[in-house]
């Protein structure tokens, strides 16, 4: 099991945006048991999935994973494969008053950990201040997103979120590697964003979210070769950023998961690039329950066959996109299937680290 908080010490940059549609995401395209818990008093996080009918809402509270009790009860309960751990402003508030916060802190973890039997990946949405909760949330993940606005004073919030993080660090140790980046979100086309991501990108390019492209590379208007028969691919960095776009406010206001609504294509397309880099680093397995059978590692030897040594490469970019350019000469239902068996084979079973042979252009 691994567990992504996202956090960021301001209100109105999209966490709650993200925590929902990412548990969409991974949930639908990936099969993942998924367990969301909303530890901001607005709830709309918890509310908005719940609203939605694609999660339940569990017994278990949010505020009761910092109480002792709670690891032994989550460890002993059965759950949906889709499940959101919500509580009412008043509980969330009064979590705030607990005397004894360290114990309360290492309650939550252990909270956390407890359902590592019933969840492939946790997801915590935290409240915009440096209080209990948000400690708690960063003491228990193994891993760390935060979504900024394009801003100055953005700017000056990431020191406070870096020194947030080192002081974490001895508690949990994961932070030191498992800080995924900042989602640059909310960008809007206008001259003076576009001078504002200049600036951000040269103060803060080293802890945004970056991914990697892979291309096949062409000749003459023709896929090359290598002298063994390969197809050849090359690779380009690129930064993850989520325009303003109207359809995630739609999205949110109607419980639903993005790419459900029309007119959704340009704006799912950056979010896909940025949940997707987010897996591939969290480095997520596969649901349990969700084996391979041995049609779909025939289909994969097939598709190797075809495309090379890079198969892999250009099997990740396919999944990430899904664009038939990175499956020339499969046939179209091999493609198709293909698409599916992200919920049955990881990521790591790709090969990915070939990714560093390939020439960066």
């Amino acid at each position: 099991m691994k567990t992504l908080t996202i956090t960021i010490e301001k209100g109105g940059t999209g966490k709650s945006l993200i925590a929902t549609q990412f548990a969409f995401f991974a949930r639908h395209f990936f099969g993942l048991r998924v367990a969301v818990i909303d530890l901001d008093q607005q709830q709309q996080t918890a509310e908005t999935l719940v609203r939605s009918g694609k999660a339940r809402k569990a017994e278990v509270s949010s505020a009761d994973f910092f109480t002792q009790k709670t690891a032994a009860v989550l460890m002993g309960s059965q759950f949906q494969d889709f499940t959101v751990f919500g509580a009412d402003h008043r509980s969330l508030v009064s979590v705030q008053s607990n005397t004894h916060q360290d114990a309360a802190k290492d309650f939550f973890r252990a909270s956390v950990n407890a359902l590592s039997d019933h969840f492939d990946l946790v997801v915590i949405d935290t409240n915009p201040n440096d209080d209990i909760r948000s400690q708690a949330a960063l003491i228990a993940c193994t891993h760390l997103v935060s979504p900024m606005q394009i801003s100055s004073e953005c700017l000056a919030g990431m020191q406070i979120l870096i020194e947030r993080i080192n002081g974490a660090i001895p508690k949990n140790p994961d932070l030191s590697h498992g800080f995924i980046g900042v989602l640059a979100n909310m960008y809007q086309q206008t001259d003076y964003q576009k001078k504002g991501i200049d600036g951000f990108i040269a103060q803060l390019g080293n802890f945004m979210v970056q991914t990697w492209k892979y291309s096949f590379i062409k000749e003459n208007g023709e896929l090359k070769h290598d002298e063994a028969g390969n197809l050849m691919m090359c690779r380009h960095p690129e930064f993850c950023v989520l325009k303003l776009h109207d359809v995630f406010k739609i999205a949110q206001d109607r419980a639903c998961p993005l790419w459900e609504l029309p007119n959704s294509a340009d704006a799912f397309r950056e979010m896909k690039k940025a949940f997707f880099t987010i897996i591939e680093q969290m480095h997520l397995g596969t649901n349990p329950h969700s084996k391979p059978t041995d049609a779909d590692f025939e289909l994969f030897r097939r598709v190797s066959q075809k495309l090379g040594k890079y198969a892999g490469l250009a099997v990740r970019q396919y999944w990430m996109t899904p664009s038939p350019v990175y499956m020339p000469g499969i046939l179209p239902t091999d493609a198709q299937a293909l698409a599916a068996l992200r919920a049955k084979i990881p990521l790591s079973a790709l090969h990915l680290s070939l990714a560093e042979e390939l020439p960066e252009v």
